[in-house]
């Protein structure tokens, strides 16, 4: 079996930051933090409609089959929550870093709800299996965007129009009769389809500037919701407080 391992080292820690309407998952483990190693049946339950296989360092789960990106993700033996869980967050809200990230990349969705990211890192085994290991978009050097299709919203518009040079994989999984299904692309972080300031699809190989961008807008995003979130401190009244609410009470 091709594994996707090889002379890679599976890494992958988790964390997560909570902000004022939801919660981010990194998947970044804080130092200091232990997460108990899962075991092939837990592995299992969290993705049952995928084949899990176990290895020495982590798990591998194929991802094949209909509505499927066709990529082997390589996890490790300790993690915390969904690792595969695409991002959506702030779709409507221009503020919010993944809509920033589509308008950055410029694609633009009328069902932008429908289109989600995932960060890590990807590459090709030796067999030519498609390999993906989840990494925080600080460590990650890709990104696998998917768009979901068809069904109920009718919309059956392509990711394939953004493709542009420095794609490194594409998919498009549907339904037998063409009614629904996903298209993935798998990119560089910093990867844009034309210049914002070109209306004639001129491409840009630039990403590594890019991608500085990209990781800062995120980490500066994250920090700002470290400070919207504020637990304030559980201490007993002070007699004066005590006395203001009882005269409070009284009147």
């Amino acid at each position: 079996m091709d594994t996707c391992v090889t002379s890679r080292k599976i890494m992958l820690v988790t964390t997560t930051v909570v902000t004022s309407n939801q919660a981010v998952c990194c998947h970044k483990l804080q130092k200091g933090i232990k997460v108990a190693a899962k075991t092939l049946v837990e592995v299992k339950k969290l993705f049952p409609d995928d084949e899990v296989y176990e290895v020495d360092t982590g798990f591998l789960i194929n991802q094949y089959g209909k509505y499927k990106p066709q990529i082997t993700f390589v996890l490790p033996k300790e993690f915390d929550g969904d690792p595969l869980e695409y991002r959506y967050d702030g779709l409507y809200h221009e503020d919010r870093p993944v809509a920033w990230l589509f308008k950055h990349m410029s694609i633009e969705f009328s069902r932008r709800e429908n289109i989600g990211i995932l960060f890590g890192e990807y590459w090709k085994s030796p067999k030519g299996t498609e390999c993906f290991r989840p990494l925080p978009v600080g460590e990650a050097k890709h990104l696998i965007i998917r768009n979901m299709w068809g069904g109920g919203s009718k919309d059956k518009l392509s990711l394939f129009q953004f493709m542009g040079t420095g794609v490194l994989y594409h998919q498009r999984s549907g339904s037998r009769h063409g009614g629904m299904g996903r298209d993935y692309l798998v990119v560089p972080i910093g990867y844009k389809t034309r210049e914002a300031s070109d209306g004639k699809g001129r491409l840009n190989t630039d990403f590594k500037v890019r991608a500085q961008e990209v990781r800062a807008h995120f980490a500066e995003y994250m920090e700002k919701q470290k400070q919207v979130v504020v637990v304030p401190a559980i201490r007993a009244a002070t007699t004066d407080e005590l006395a203001a609410l009882k005269a409070r009470f009284k009147s």
